[in-house]
């Protein structure tokens, strides 16, 4: 089974429960949860393909200035179903459009990334319990 990671900056946290539900409902299994602060070194981890890029120093920034929602999903095809996901995380909705502005999404781009970014976010032992492809 295929990984990923995706990460929620929420400024207001109950959209995090709506992207959940999508994700299951779209036949995603959530493996590991938790709600973190970010230390920087994580931040400028996750974030290293932009170092020198001049924003760098702003997503370091903003998601380290409070709790993140760090998940692994697991399914088929689990990096594509994600992002597209993520991209129509507002759900169609127009009462959701000002939530989507208060949330920050990240969603791992292939297979790779996302493996490079659980293994910051998450340990081995975190991510036993509830896996299927042990």
């Amino acid at each position: 089974m295929e990984r990923t990671f995706i990460c929620l900056r929420p400024t207001n946290p109950s959209p995090v429960g709506r992207v959940i539900a999508r994700f299951e409902s779209n036949g995603l299994k959530l493996i590991a949860m938790k709600m973190i602060n970010a230390t920087r070194s994580q931040a400028t981890e996750h974030y290293k393909e932009y170092r020198d890029r001049p924003f760098f120093n702003k997503l370091v920034n903003y998601i380290t200035s409070g709790p993140v929602v760090a998940m692994v999903w697991e399914g088929i095809d689990s990096v594509k179903k994600s992002r597209h996901l993520l991209e129509s995380a507002c759900f169609y909705n127009s009462r959701n459009m000002d939530e989507c502005r208060d949330i920050v999404r990240h969603g791992s781009c292939n297979v790779q990334d996302a493996q490079r970014k659980i293994n910051i976010w998450f340990s081995p032992n975190e991510l036993r319990i509830n896996s299927t492809s042990r």
